[in-house]
């Protein structure tokens, strides 16, 4: 059985969706079999019922909902990547397959618990009330962005993402730890972060280091993502 495939026959609006663009059509399928085999066999099954519901749409805010998981898709970088535009040393359907690329592995690492009125996605969590969030547990999203872009580059050589120092904090974590260990969390939000910390334990390695690691990262994304382009500090000594 083919549980990809099965999962997108069921979602006949997502093929809909694709279907309307030809630079995400060409590359939509590679990108979710690339990941599937990215995910470990043990965490799938989310994937394939997320992508049995997903939607992509354009623009930059949407309606976000509990049991109906979103990406967003800049609507100008997908009309560049479809025209087959390439400005300067940019190659818009590489920047669009990065895009893509790493919104489908928060959707691949999300779990939406529809009971309990709340998402979890890599190491965040979300508290939600129908489409407003009313508070959140981020104690690791900084991690989270550059776990989600260093397997980006991983698996698709491509870099144009703004999380350098993000994904410096996930490659020394992964270092550390073993990316098997950061997979599991990564994927299997029932199990949080307890494998990290039992692993640092293991290695004798005192937890204030992974809290160090996430300030670092943390504060950084907060300060690009208000628009900012300070300049990436050097990495702490930890690293």
């Amino acid at each position: 059985m083919d549980n990809l495939l099965n999962a997108l026959k069921e979602n006949e609006s997502l093929l809909k969706d694709i279907a309307n663009h030809p630079a995400i059509n060409y590359m939509f399928l590679g990108i979710l079999r690339n990941i599937e085999r990215t995910i470990p066999e043990d965490c799938r099954q989310q994937y394939y019922y997320n992508l049995s519901c997903l939607r992509i749409v354009l623009g930059e805010k949407t309606e976000c909902s509990i049991n109906a998981p979103v990406i967003v898709i800049d609507g100008k970088l997908l009309k560049l990547a479809d025209l087959g535009y390439v400005r300067s040393h940019i190659n818009f359907k590489d920047a669009l397959l990065e895009e893509l690329y790493h919104e489908m592995l928060h959707l691949a690492s999300t779990e939406y618990r529809v009971d309990a009125n709340s998402h979890v996605f890599g190491y965040s969590g979300f508290i939600m009330n129908n489409i407003d969030f009313i508070s959140s547990n981020q104690v690791f999203n900084g991690l989270n962005e550059g776990f989600t872009q260093y397997l980006t580059i991983l698996n698709t050589d491509l870099n144009m993402a703004n999380y350098d120092l993000q994904v410096e904090c996930a490659k020394k974590l992964v270092e550390l730890v073993g990316i098997d260990v950061v997979k599991q969390c990564y994927f299997n939000n029932s199990l949080g972060m307890k494998p990290i910390f039992d692993k640092l334990e293991t290695l004798g390695v005192d937890i204030d280091f992974l809290y160090d690691l996430e300030e670092k990262c943390h504060s950084d994304l907060i300060y690009h993502l208000a628009g900012n382009d300070k300049e990436q500090e050097e990495i702490k000594p930890f690293l």
